[in-house]
């Protein structure tokens, strides 16, 4: 089973642990789902408005 360690949180984890990514070395981004998941999660708390607004814009495309 190949491994790679996450550049985020620098736990050794199993390759399938990571997302696909076709620039990243190997196919497979260089953080972990799990900290991608925490890095989202922030940004989005962080910027409420913004997921607001994309969703707002969303919601109204689908209308037409």
């Amino acid at each position: 089973m190949e491994e790679r360690t996450c550049k985020k949180c620098n736990e050794s984890k199993s390759i399938e642990e990571f997302p696909l990514n076709g620039d990243g070395k190997g196919g497979h981004r260089w953080q972990c789902k799990e900290c991608m998941r925490n890095i989202n999660r922030k940004w989005r708390s962080e910027n409420k408005d913004k997921v607001s607004a994309y969703n707002t814009d969303r919601k109204n495309k689908g209308n037409e």
